[in-house]
């Protein structure tokens, strides 16, 4: 399922916040969500001050994976870490 599909008002919404593009992909790649998955969001949200759309990414395990898997698509032939 795509992230646009199943968060359609999320997608609508992210897409005007300052933080959408303020992370590069490569430092998206580096982050180790299994230590702290939210910490990603809660810095967005104390950046842009975003709390809707951050809380609902950071409170929302299945809206966060789609989300970073939609905002960094990993390249063809890249594995799962």
């Amino acid at each position: 399922m795509r992230f646009e599909a199943a968060y359609p008002d999320l997608v609508g919404h992210a897409r005007q916040e300052p933080w959408f593009g303020m992370i590069e992909a490569s430092v998206a790649s580096s982050l180790d969500l299994t230590d702290d998955p939210d910490d990603f969001f809660h810095s967005a949200e104390r950046c842009a001050n975003s709390a809707a759309t951050v809380h609902m990414l950071a409170s929302d395990p299945q809206a966060r994976a789609l989300f970073l898997a939609w905002r960094f698509p990993r390249p063809a032939g890249t594995p799962a870490q």
